[in-house]
């Protein structure tokens, strides 16, 4: 039998993220063509430094691939950086989970629930 995520597209946010490099490794090692999505620039082939935040930015890469599934784990998760800069924090959270919700809507990025 072939592996559900065999050839399938995926994008992960924070893949630079202790969970978003799990799963990405994860996803690539049963199969996935993963794409994944960091604020740095990285040599790693699998990663694209890329603002989630900004929208043009990302619908260049949900532009360039059709995806089958997204992840979206971008996000400042230190309360300590929230209090110190909350509006950055709100940009880089609210904005960002807005762009890939929106995004994923307009290219049709059925939900999934593979692991259950």
């Amino acid at each position: 039998r072939e592996n559900f995520w065999s050839h399938k597209k995926v994008l992960i946010t924070g893949a630079d993220g202790f969970i978003g490099r799990h799963l990405l490794q994860y996803l690539a090692s049963v199969g996935a063509d993963v794409v994944g999505v960091a604020r740095k620039k990285t040599n790693d082939p699998h990663l694209v430094s890329v603002d989630v935040a900004n929208r043009v930015a990302l619908q260049k890469v949900f532009s360039h691939t059709p995806f089958f599934a997204v992840y979206h784990l971008a996000a400042d998760a230190l309360v300590e950086h929230g209090q110190e800069s909350p509006y950055e924090t709100l940009r880089n959270n609210i904005l960002s989970a807005l762009n890939v919700l929106e995004l994923a809507r307009c290219y049709q990025i059925k939900r999934h629930h593979p692991f259950y």
